[in-house]
């Protein structure tokens, strides 16, 4: 059998990591600086290699990712498209809100639309017992509450509707995570609409 052919790294990346291994890099810690030069070319790369679930892509989006504010998340949107980065994109997004969560709802329409339709796609009978489509509709799920999207509510409502069992108990279960973790420190009207999506579904 062929091995697969290995992704070959920027060099201007492996200049900036010291490093021809974004993997060993994730923990290390950079300057803002070198921060605001690292992340855009990272999510670049793993752009052009999209379609590919090679560990070195997957690991410059969550690097790249962890670099962004709120602001910058519009970046991980061309990441959702590939067959090979959406999952993880879809993952660092919720993680960038729920980190820096906003302070009130629907503050990115462009993105929150976006994950909808994603979520939407795949909650059907059909696509959710693909393991990587559930995956992706639980991250996309958990996106939309930390990002504090109204969409959330109606999401979660064609979840019901599903009527697929073990997946409404996972989507509770991501919910309320978010709400545990973010506690108090987020707006009144985000712990609201987390709620509202508890009791919707």
């Amino acid at each position: 059998m062929t091995e697969p052919q290995k992704t070959i790294i920027d060099q201007e990346i492996k200049e900036l990591l010291g490093s021809d291994n974004i993997l060993q890099s994730e923990d290390t810690e950079f300057t803002k600086e070198q921060s605001a030069q690292l992340s855009p070319l990272l999510l670049e790369f793993a752009g052009r290699h999209s379609d590919s679930d090679d560990p070195q892509v997957l690991s410059a989006i969550r690097l790249g990712a962890s670099m962004l504010r709120p602001t910058q998340a519009m970046r991980l949107l061309p990441l959702f498209e590939g067959s090979g980065t959406s999952l993880v994109a879809l993952k660092m997004l919720g993680r960038i809100f729920e980190a820096q969560p906003p302070d009130d709802i629907d503050q990115y329409e462009l993105l929150s639309i976006k994950v909808q339709d994603i979520a939407w796609f795949l909650t059907n009978k059909d696509a959710i017992n693909i393991p990587s489509n559930a995956a992706k509709v639980n991250v996309a799920v958990y996106a939309l509450a930390a990002m504090g999207s109204s969409r959330l509510i109606p999401t979660v409502q064609k979840i019901r509707q599903m009527d697929v069992e073990w997946f409404t108990k996972l989507t509770i279960h991501t919910l309320q995570e978010l709400e545990s973790y973010q506690g108090r420190n987020v707006a009144s009207s985000h712990r609201d609409l987390v709620t509202a999506a508890l009791i919707a579904i």
